[in-house]
């Protein structure tokens, strides 16, 4: 769907080889340790990034000076981690994604325009973390937005998400956030944000 807008994709392993899930765990149980190391999520999601770089410029694909990150449940944590890290994007998008973080971003680290997307009853990161992320991006003093929706869960952009209560497909959220998205990403490409 993305590539479908005319965007270039790269999916990044943030587990490593022979780490990742094997659909059977109770996913934070299993992401609980990858979250807690701060340091080495941040490493990795900087890597994935000049991983990225570094291929498409070798293939002369896209064009490497303009460069977004979207990210959804543990991905959007790992794109908003990428902007704490003062990585050179334009616009991070966060979908559905854990917000909060023990270490927060400092004044003036964040670089990228950031965009979190969000379910206003999503278990996985309920009010108190969306406070704390937007006292963050104040803080920060980021350019940044967030849309959400109401009785809206998690996982809203996932057509085979049921899980009442926890993770469930809303179209219409899926639909207007995507919509937005794509506009903020245009936007910080063509320098508005």
């Amino acid at each position: 769907m993305l590539a479908e807008e005319g965007y270039i994709v790269f999916v990044a392993d943030m587990f490593g080889e022979g780490n990742g899930p094997v659909g059977t765990e109770d996913p934070m149980e299993f992401l609980r340790p990858f979250m807690a190391d701060v340091p080495g999520m941040r490493r990795r999601i900087a890597a994935a990034l000049d991983t990225l770089t570094r291929e498409a410029d070798r293939r002369a694909i896209g064009d490497v000076s303009r460069r977004a990150a979207m990210g959804f449940c543990f991905g959007g944590l790992n794109v908003l981690d990428l902007a704490r890290t003062g990585a050179e994007v334009q616009a991070v998008v966060s979908m559905h994604g854990t917000l909060a973080t023990p270490q927060p971003a400092k004044h003036g680290e964040i670089k990228a325009a950031v965009l979190a997307v969000h379910g206003a009853a999503d278990p996985v990161a309920p009010k108190p973390e969306r406070d704390a992320f937007e006292a963050e991006m104040i803080e920060a003093g980021a350019r940044w937005a967030m849309l959400t929706f109401g009785s809206v869960v998690h996982a809203f952009t996932d057509p085979h998400a049921n899980m009442p209560g926890v993770a469930v497909y809303n179209e219409p959220a899926t639909r207007h956030g995507y919509a937005l998205a794509h506009a903020f990403i245009a936007d910080a490409f063509a320098g508005k944000l």
